[in-house]
């Protein structure tokens, strides 16, 4: 054995070696076990390559993507994806592909494409319940493509597909989380209402305006105290009083003697009486298009259309000066009855078609001539200073969806407010409707306002709320009694 050898022999194996020696024994054979030897070491540590074993059975691996997949928006369409892959080497019986619609979001109507091929008809199952594929064979995939509408809401997306079959495993497939954009939850305040700024506090050792205007005010040097005194007045020395000397006391014979003569009494002038102005604005709305109107918002709704004529048939003019606001209503009246028509016969509605009328309606010569006001009507608003200037408004060019938010905003301007009734109490129940009436209008043109402004793809006439749709039909119930009286 070579001292090499024998330097690279362990402990261990040198001990044994020794023993067996003594015992009168041969050397212990060759073993690798107890061989220490630095190139057995490296020969032990060196990697081999282990073939991996090879996919065998039915497997399904899933994966799911969305375009975009942040900074949602309401109104953002996000076109998704879900891709199911047979990678096994048998293939997939009785395979189940469901993706329930996630939460604040709106199926967009036809456009589920299956392997590229619309399949509107499997778009419930899709959506619910899942859509049964009998055999998916191996090294074969289906991709299914569809597109969903944001909704208004604060919470994120979840894309969540649920696959099943009877042999194969599932791999993948984990949730998609879309997050939407980031806002400020609550609107600037307007300039107008903000507080005024605080004034800047001044340091404790200087002095203000009016401490300043009473001290004197003066540049004090840095070796100069900081402490003013204020200037003394010197006291002020009044003059002494001057003796009064009594005037001798005259007597006067009686026959010059004058009697005094008696004051007038004071004349009371009357204060002007105030000018009163009553100038009404009268609603023209008759039991038959009370009887219309109340069958739009019986059996199918019609959203904010139905809404629209209402607040229309509602809205008041005056006769002899202002012909020209009864025939915008007119206008108005026809151009709604012409998207009611549209809707349903499921036609597209483009705002552009629907914005055609006055922006600003002139009402000063109306309320300046009290004389033009028109009969006593049950129905009627008065018409104030703050009406004429918001009808007055801005004759400024506007977009499309502007002209038609103006539009219904001088609608509900110029809506019934006062009903002349016999019974108190019945006049104050159906005034307080009109007036509940009139903010849910303004709320929803305002809602609208905003979405357009969130969205390139406003749509102006949204569907209706429940609460609102039960509103209006209180109103129309109340008004048919009125004028049946």
């Amino acid at each position: 054995m070579s001292d090499l050898e024998r330097f690279e022999q362990s402990a261990d194996m040198r001990l044994i070696e020794y023993h067996r020696k003594q015992l009168g024994k041969g050397a212990p054979p060759p073993t690798r076990a107890w061989s220490g030897a630095a190139s057995e070491v490296l020969q032990a540590a060196a990697p081999v390559d282990t073939p991996q074993p090879a996919v065998s059975g039915a497997r399904l691996s899933v994966d799911v993507f969305a375009m975009p997949e942040a900074g949602l928006i309401p109104g953002a369409v996000v076109t998704l994806s879900v891709i199911v892959q047979s990678d096994g080497t048998l293939g997939a019986d009785d395979v189940r592909l469901a993706v329930p619609l996630p939460g604040e979001t709106e199926y967009r109507a036809g456009s589920l494409l299956i392997d590229g091929r619309a399949t509107e008809e499997a778009a419930e199952a899709f959506l619910g319940a899942g859509l049964a594929i009998p055999v998916l064979a191996a090294g074969r995939r289906m991709t299914a493509l569809w597109k969903v509408k944001v909704r208004t809401g604060t919470h994120p997306i979840i894309v969540a597909p649920r696959v099943t079959s009877r042999n194969a495993g599932i791999v993948g497939g984990n949730a998609l989380v879309l997050s939407r954009a980031e806002r400020d939850l609550f609107a600037p305040l307007p300039e107008q209402y903000k507080p005024p700024e605080p004034l800047p506090e001044r340091p404790f050792y200087e002095l203000d305006d009016d401490e300043a205007h009473d001290f004197g005010a003066r540049e004090v040097s840095s070796d100069e105290p900081l402490m003013v005194m204020p200037d003394v007045a010197p006291l002020e020395v009044l003059p002494e009083p001057a003796l009064e000397v009594a005037a001798p006391e005259v007597e006067i014979p009686a026959a010059f003697a004058v009697e005094p003569l008696p004051l007038p009494t004071p004349v009371e002038i009357p204060a002007p009486a105030p000018t009163v102005r009553d100038v009404r604005l009268g609603c023209s709305l008759d039991a038959a298009t009370v009887a219309l109107v109340q069958k739009m918002f019986e059996g199918e709704s019609y959203g904010q259309i139905a809404h629209y004529l209402l607040q229309n048939a509602l809205a008041c003019s005056l006769t002899g000066t202002t012909d020209s606001l009864r025939g915008h209503f007119a206008q108005q009246g026809a151009l709604l009855s012409r998207a009611l028509l549209s809707r349903k016969l499921r036609k597209p509605l483009k705002v552009s078609d629907f914005s055609t009328g006055a922006t600003s309606l002139d009402l000063r010569e109306a309320f300046d001539d009290i004389a033009a006001t028109s009969p006593r009507a049950p129905l009627w608003m008065p018409l104030t200073a703050a009406d004429v200037e918001f009808c007055a408004g801005s004759d400024e060019a506007h977009d499309a969806l502007a002209s038609f938010i103006r539009i219904r905003q001088l609608a509900v301007a110029l809506q019934v407010r006062c009903v002349d009734v016999a019974d108190p109490q019945e006049k104050g129940r159906i005034e307080t409707l009109l007036a509940e009436y009139a903010r849910s209008a303004r709320s929803v043109i305002n809602r609208i306002f905003i979405r357009s402004k969130l969205t390139r793809d406003p749509d102006p006439f949204p569907a209706s709320d429940p609460a609102s749709d039960a509103l209006a039909r209180r109103v129309i119930n109340a008004l048919s009694r009125v004028l049946q009286a």
